[in-house]
């Protein structure tokens, strides 16, 4: 069974875009948080401290299971010690996600060199 691909038109002025007009696309509402704008500047507002507690957090969570890892090399418990460690591993996106746009620190020379060291 063959299908044949359609190439769709996402332009303005293309068909598809008359077709999101008739069906009410074109006028959406968009969500609005339901704070008022202070609060959500007082909790949008960039601090150092939760990033270097989660940094400390991360590696120091890392070295503990790195060395159970290691110590338990050569029996069963190896494979959820490894498990747990690659997880963490893994889970390096909290330097990737808050450090690469630089949102994570307030000062920027903070951010590129968390975001370097965990390259």
């Amino acid at each position: 069974m063959e299908t044949k691909f359609r190439y769709r038109d996402y332009s303005l002025v293309g068909p598809e875009s008359v077709k999101a007009v008739e069906s009410g696309l074109s006028c959406v509402q968009w969500y609005r948080c339901p704070i008022e704008r202070q609060q959500l500047k007082e909790l949008m507002k960039r601090r150092d401290m939760p990033a270097l507690r989660d940094t400390a957090l991360w590696f120091i969570l890392i070295i503990t299971a790195g060395a159970i890892a290691y110590v338990s090399w050569g029996s069963w418990f190896a494979v959820p010690a490894f498990l747990v460690y690659g997880w963490l591993y893994g889970g390096n996106f909290i330097f990737c996600n808050r450090c690469g746009p630089c949102s994570a620190f307030i000062r920027t020379a903070k951010n590129a060199r968390h975001r370097n060291r965990s390259r």
